[in-house]
This record gives C-alpha cells, sequence and structure tokens, in this order.
C-alpha cells in the first residue's frame, strides 16, 4: 500500500498550522501501524534443493581488516528533520505571511532560513515582503551580524535590495571602514556600489592620496574606468610631467604612456601635455618620426607632425611621391599634394608618355 500522498497531507497540515509537529508525528506514527507487513511466516514453506550430490564447500579465506575510509561526504540531512518549523511558521505569521506550501518549507530550509534569523533581522528592522525577500537576503549572504556592522559604520535604514546589492558587490565592512579611514565618511549606496563595480580598493585610492590627489568619488570611479595606475602617474612626473587629473585621464583615454613621451624626449621633441595629446589623437609614433629622419626628413616641426598624421601619410607614399619628384621634395609639398589627392603613380605614367610635370 502506497501512503506517500497520506504523509504529503500531513506534512502540509503541519505547514499550515492546523495541526502542530507533535501532533503530526503522532499520525504520521499511526499511519505507519495501518500497514499489513506480510502473512505470516508458516503459511509459507520454501522448496529445498537436493543437496547431497554438491561438492565440498572450499575452505573459507582469512578476511583482513580493510583500512579506514575517508572523504566520504556525509548524508544530506532528510528534509523535516530538526528543523522548528512551528517557530518558523509563527514568526512569519507576525509578518503577515499565514500560507505556506511544501515547496516553501523546503527552499527555506535549503536556504536556512531559520526563527532565529528571521527574528534577529526583525528586530533590526528588516521585514522583507514575502518568502522570496528572506530567501533572497540568505542567498547573498545578508546576515545579523553584516548588518550590526554597517549600522555601527552609520549606514542605517539600508533597504533589502541596497544590503544585497552591497553584497553582491563585495562591500564589506571592513571595506566601509578603511573607506571611512581615508575621509570618506558620507559615502552614498550608490558611490559604495560604484566602487565594488570597478574593483576600486581602498590601497588604490590610498596610494592616490599619497601622490597628492584629493580625489572626490566620481573622480575616483573616472580614474579606475580608464585604468588609471598610480605608477602610471609617478613615471610621467619623473619625466616632467606634472599632470593635472583632466590631463592624466586624456592621456589615459588616448593611450599615452611613459614609454611614448620618453621616446619622443630622446627624438628631440619637448612638448607640452596639450602637444602630446594631440599627437596621440592623430597616431603619431616614434616609429613614424624615426623613418622619416632615415628619410632624410630629421627636423620635422610639431605642426607638420600633426598636419601628417590629419592626412594619413605614411613613409610609404613619401617614398612614391620622392621615385616621382626627387629627393629634394619639401615636407610641405608632400602634405599639399597629399592634401589635393594627388597619386604619384598618375605622374609616374605621364612621364612614361613624355609629359614633364614639376612638384
Amino acid at each position: 500500500m502506497d501512503l506517500s500522498q497520506e504523509r504529503t497531507m500531513i506534512l502540509e497540515m503541519i505547514a499550515s498550522g492546523k495541526v502542530s509537529v507533535e501532533e503530526g508525528e503522532e499520525l504520521i506514527k499511526a499511519l505507519n501501524a495501518s500497514v499489513t507487513i506480510r502473512e505470516p511466516i508458516e503459511s509459507w514453506v520454501p522448496e529445498f534443493p537436493d543437496l547431497t550430490d554438491l561438492p565440498p564447500v572450499p575452505p573459507i579465506l582469512p578476511v583482513f581488516p580493510m583500512s579506514s575510509m575517508s572523504g566520504i561526504p556525509p548524508k544530506s540531512p532528510v528534509w523535516g528533520r530538526n528543523i522548528d518549523y512551528e517557530g518558523l511558521t509563527q514568526e512569519l505569521r507576525e509578518l503577515g505571511i499565514n500560507r505556506l506550501t511544501m515547496s516553501d518549507l523546503q527552499e527555506l530550509q535549503a536556504h536556512r532560513v531559520t526563527p532565529e534569523y528571521v527574528r534577529e533581522m526583525r528586530a533590526l528592522g528588516l521585514e522583507p515582503h514575502g518568502i522570496g525577500g528572506w530567501i533572497e537576503l540568505r542567498i547573498h549572504d545578508v546576515t545579523p551580524h553584516y548588518v550590526r556592522e554597517l549600522q555601527s559604520l552609520g549606514l542605517e535604514g539600508l533597504s533589502i535590495g541596497e544590503l544585497t546589492e552591497l553584497r553582491i558587490h563585495n562591500i564589506s565592512g571592513q571595506y566601509v571602514a578603511e573607506m571611512i579611514s581615508l575621509g570618506f565618511d558620507d559615502l552614498q549606496i550608490q558611490q559604495l556600489v560604484e566602487f565594488g563595480i570597478h574593483n576600486i580598493k581602498p590601497q588604490y585610492v590610498g596610494e592616490l592620496r599619497k601622490l597628492g590627489l584629493q580625489l572626490d568619488p566620481s573622480e575616483i570611479v573616472e580614474f579606475a574606468i580608464h585604468n588609471v595606475r598610480p605608477d602610471f602617474i609617478h613615471e610621467m612626473r619623473e619625466l616632467g610631467l606634472d599632470l593635472d587629473q583632466e590631463q592624466i585621464v586624456e592621456f589615459s583615454i588616448h593611450k599615452i604612456s611613459p614609454r611614448f613621451v620618453s621616446e619622443m624626449q630622446e627624438l628631440g621633441y619637448d612638448l607640452s601635455p596639450e602637444q602630446i595629446v594631440e599627437l596621440g589623437i592623430h597616431r603619431i609614433q616614434p616609429g613614424f618620426i624615426q623613418q622619416m629622419q632615415e628619410l632624410g626628413y630629421g627636423d620635422i616641426l610639431f605642426d607638420q607632425l600633426v598636419e601628417l598624421g590629419i592626412h594619413h601619410i605614411t613613409p610609404g607614399f613619401v617614398r612614391e611621391i620622392r621615385d616621382v619628384f626627387g629627393k629634394d621634395v619639401s615636407i610641405e609639398k608632400i602634405i599639399e599634394m597629399r592634401k589635393y589627392g594627388i597619386n604619384p603613380r598618375t605622374f609616374r605614367d605621364l612621364r612614361a608618355q613624355g609629359v614633364e610635370i614639376e612638384p
């Protein structure tokens, strides 16, 4: 006889509070006792085979003790065992939750939502809406200790959503305390969340402070977004560039490295931060200048470098122009020809036909 349906009904009665846990256990015991296990054993007589013609039984070999087995995980607890459902349902009733399903009880147990947990969180002023709210708190490990820790640091009256968002982005009480020690004693929840999203560590903020940069939360986030490292600022200063906050961000946006500045200085260019940014915008690299120098253009002015970058003039294009017009063609002429779309191959074909063209 299958009694699973009857047992489920009794468990649902316990969950809804119609009967107590003790009464439910008595009902299950009575249900189990009502089952007829089997007919008396005397009514069944087995037939044994004739054993006279069987060969002799070989001797039994000694059995050696097995070494103890380790590493076997313990069995999962059986659902419903050692759970104070009466206490839990009572706490939930006080929150207006009067109806529970078997699935609800299983979820509450799986996520360790105990009467003590509900009681402590309520004492801290937190009352999630419905079963899902309590389970969400547990999923993100929002514990009474965590809430008390934040409250002691001045973060009071936080909503369920704010607490879970802080947990999701690994904002601990220790993290908040370290930020407060750095002078950020009035950070908003969304600012803390942004710090977590961009993985901004207290150590990072401290290193920026040591460099004399007193940044507000939004400026720190901007630095993190553009991957501004404290050692980048230090290296730029060693090269003689004491950049302000806006210039630091611009250098990072245009991927201007200390190596770029150093190589430009070795090529004889003592540039301001604004000039360096402009070269970065037009992708003028030290390697390009070296190739132009090898072609005989060793004294290119900054404005000419910018023009070369704007019009995408490559060393290959310069070689083609020189093949047609000779090696004495100037940078200004090369830029002018590029502006007006002059193709060196066209001039080469015309010359092959006997047409002489001066640059």
